[in-house]
């Protein structure tokens, strides 16, 4: 009888240590899906780290009408800008940015202020200056009617660094209710 009674006591406790362990690695699962590295944090940053000519990570989620800033790290040993936009202008092999900016009438914040304006465009496109090994933040809200998706790309070296792969996708996603 005693053998019985503790052979279903170490049933029952193995069961349970196995539906802990189960649960625990769910939960652990799910945890390390929703630590999107293409989205903000809570308190609104998103790093965007740029580095063999690519940019990590290198598809952006962000929501319409919440405090954002971007954190750009350049860990090449040469100058990078971002813009952001859609319809590439120029021509090819020589491509000098984005004929929409995302950024147009958009109040921005950039620090330290190496912020620059491309005239060889019809209209002022924001373009972030990041010097190898420094980081570059640029704060904004974007409004609603940013909603949808925008490109992200370097245009040094008269397009270069884009046609290479130093470009990338942003999402503006509607605001939360």
């Amino acid at each position: 009888m005693e053998t019985v009674t503790r052979s279903r006591w170490t049933t029952r406790n193995t069961l349970l240590v196995i539906v802990v362990a189960v649960l625990t690695l769910a939960a652990l699962v799910f945890a390390l899906q929703t630590d999107d590295p293409g989205r903000p944090g809570a308190d609104g940053e998103l790093e965007v780290v740029m580095e063999g000519y690519r940019f990590e990570p290198d598809v952006l989620t962000v929501p319409a009408e919440t405090p954002l800033t971007f954190v750009f790290v350049n860990r090449d040993d040469t100058l990078h800008g971002v813009q952001f936009g859609r319809a590439v202008a120029g021509e090819r092999a020589r491509e000098v940015g984005f004929e929409t900016d995302l950024f147009d009438g958009v109040p921005t914040e950039v620090s330290p202020s190496r912020a620059r304006v491309d005239h060889r465009n019809p209209q002022a496109h924001l373009e972030v200056a990041v010097e190898p090994g420094e980081t570059v933040r640029l704060r904004t809200e974007l409004p609603a009617d940013r909603v949808g998706e925008w490109e992200m790309g370097c245009f040094d070296a008269c397009g270069a660094h884009y046609r290479v792969g130093l470009v990338g996708r942003l999402i503006v996603e509607p605001p939360s209710s």
